[in-house]
């Protein structure tokens, strides 16, 4: 076990950093962030995100989702933009 009273604590390694156990969990009181200088993966077989005012997303080049059922709500507004092209196309088979 290790247990940190200080005001900072730093961890850094030159190659793999693994942490393992049957739970983890990570706590902040105002933020917390991550970097990647490449890519982030996730594996899990569910994943939820809630949030108590808003979530936002961005993507410089691309994004995508794909699933064999996707479903999308908005209780009062539901905004759709492109730029460039401005093409926005649906397309059942």
């Amino acid at each position: 076990m290790l247990t940190e009273f200080g005001a900072r604590a730093s961890v850094s390694v030159s190659e793999v950093l693994e942490v393992s156990g049957a739970e983890m969990v990570v706590r902040a009181a105002e933020r917390m962030s991550a970097y990647s200088g490449e890519s982030v993966s996730l594996s899990t077989q569910d994943v939820d995100v809630s949030a108590g005012g808003s979530v936002s997303a961005f993507a410089g080049e691309s994004a995508s989702l794909v699933s064999g059922r996707v479903s999308l709500s908005a209780t009062e507004a539901l905004h759709v933009s492109t730029g460039g092209s401005g093409a926005l196309g649906f397309e059942t088979h």
